[in-house]
């Protein structure tokens, strides 16, 4: 029937298979680190799509019957190109925008902050600005650096 397909820029994701594996452990599970192109924050949105298209082919491959997008950078800038190319479901880890914003004055007032070189790029494409209105927010971030 297929397996579970996770992938990560690096080894980030491996808290997501775990979490895959302690929900369904009978499943068959195939984790693709990208450590060789790591970071993804660094890289242009079409070599991040570039990347994760090549490894969703791979997992299709495989064959998987889901595929795990356990990265906030490809999450935000691929996944509509990822969907695009399969019925299989991609499953993306986007940016905890709501439940940041739910937050009161005294544990931040809102804001949220990125402590990731290149978050500037990530957090202006389209999918965002998208995940901040959901929200009920106009996009506003305090940049760490």
């Amino acid at each position: 029937m297929g397996s579970i397909g996770v992938f990560d820029s690096g080894v980030g994701g491996l808290s997501t298979l775990h979490a895959i594996r302690q929900a369904y452990p009978d499943e068959h599970l195939i984790y693709v680190a990208d450590s060789g192109h790591a970071p993804y924050c660094d890289q242009a949105a079409s070599a991040v799509i570039a990347r994760a298209q090549a490894i969703t082919h791979f997992l299709l491959d495989a064959p998987c019957k889901a595929i795990v997008v356990a990265c906030n950078t490809a999450s935000v800038v691929a996944l509509p190109a990822l969907r695009a190319m399969t019925s299989v479901p991609i499953i993306g880890m986007e940016p905890a925008i709501k439940p940041r914003h739910a937050g009161d004055a005294h544990r931040g007032g809102g804001r949220v902050g990125y402590d990731a070189d290149g978050a500037e790029r990530i957090g202006a494409t389209p999918h965002c600005t998208i995940l901040w209105q959901r929200a009920g927010h106009a996009p506003s971030s305090t940049w760490l650096g």
